[in-house]
């Protein structure tokens, strides 16, 4: 994404509103390929880049959301109970990770 964003804002469209940028992304699940890790992720705790990297044996849940998207509010409180519930007997088997796609981590904070 960051190399198409930047094609887009140098290229042929760069004078061209994002909103107006239609794109199809196709997903198709599978298992057993390699967890491509996610990197530039900002911990809004301290402001730090961090990677997401998956751990063998490892459950590894990513809630991506945004704090405009009233959808995704519920889930985000169902993950943060099943957090708070389980932890004890999950310890370190299970991870739940929200991803905002917000614009910059100051409205993420402010939300949460």
């Amino acid at each position: 994404m960051k190399n198409l964003s930047k094609a887009l804002n140098e290229g042929a469209l760069k004078d061209v509103s994002p909103a107006s940028y239609k794109f199809k992304i196709e997903v198709k699940p599978a298992t057993g390929g390699p967890f491509i890790p996610i990197t530039e992720v900002v911990d809004i705790y301290n402001q730090e880049d961090k990677s997401i990297e998956h751990k063998p044996g490892q459950v590894l849940l990513i809630d991506f959301w945004a704090t405009w998207c009233p959808p995704c509010q519920a889930p985000m409180a169902h993950n943060q109970e099943m957090l708070e519930h389980h932890s004890e007997r999950w310890g370190d088997k299970v991870r739940i990770i929200g991803i905002s796609i917000d614009q910059g981590p100051e409205v993420v904070v402010k939300h949460v």
